[in-house]
């Protein structure tokens, strides 16, 4: 059994130069999210966790996500990185600010 995911999914801003698509519908994102976090759940032992690389954009959608593939009580955590203070995020003492 795998012990952890890394999930990198398209950030859905339609603003990137990468070659894969990066304009999803919300609807159409999440679909495809849940059916790949209901592959993973297959592959995973009871023990394993996930980690997704996400921007805030579509972050509160992959919450429901994981609850709705693994259980209400399976989100743990989110960790900031390089939060912008003119989105609402602080940077504490520069450094990364985490929140649980």
């Amino acid at each position: 059994s795998v012990k952890l995911a890394y999930i990198d999914p398209p950030y859905n801003t339609d603003s990137d130069d990468f070659i894969y698509k990066d304009s999803y519908k919300h609807s159409s994102w999440c679909s495809m999210m849940h059916d790949r976090l209901l592959l993973a759940k297959n592959l995973l032992s009871d023990s394993a966790g996930i980690v997704c690389n996400l921007n805030d954009i579509e972050d509160w959608r992959y919450r429901g996500l994981i609850e709705s593939a693994f259980g209400e009580d399976s989100y743990i955590s989110t960790v900031i990185k390089n939060a912008l203070p003119h989105l609402g995020c602080v940077d504490i003492c520069g450094q990364d600010a985490v929140h649980k």
